[in-house]
């Protein structure tokens, strides 16, 4: 993985290499889920070239958030060990913080919108709420 590489394709990298049938002792495995350690976070799609300015952050975050779940599900990771303030890692669970994270980015009509950055059709709730709904029947 690259520093330029964006978080959602890393992370659908990941998802192709479990349906593939690699396990978590393969190397391209586990530089998956390094990268994703480095640079987690779920406020935004991370690794976007700073060249592109901060709203380059937030295109196809809600396929972020879709393809994390299901990538993360599909590996059988509970925890992730994320860089934590005092340099030790930090242990979240992954499927408890992306609820909490989605719950509260919910509009009040029940929908989500990716009002930060609409690329990739993310400008239209029907996309970003079905986006949120499969990320969500991962969080169980």
């Amino acid at each position: 993985m690259c520093s330029s590489d964006l978080g959602s394709m890393t992370y659908a990298l990941l998802k192709a290499y479990t349906l593939a049938g690699l396990k978590g002792d393969d190397a391209r495995v586990r530089a998956a889920v390094q990268w994703i350690q480095s640079n987690w976070t779920l406020a935004e799609n991370p690794g976007a070239d700073p060249t592109l300015g901060d709203k380059a952050k937030y295109q196809g975050l809600y396929y972020y958030y879709m393809v994390l779940a299901q990538a993360l599900d599909l590996a059988g990771v509970q925890e992730v060990a994320a860089p934590g303030k005092d340099g030790k890692p930090e242990m979240i669970a992954w499927r408890k913080a992306l609820r909490a994270h989605l719950e509260g980015m919910q509009a009040k009509s029940g929908s989500w919108l990716n009002s930060q950055n609409s690329r990739w059709m993310e400008g239209r709730e029907v996309l970003c709420t079905c986006y949120v709904l499969v990320a969500l029947e991962r969080c169980k």
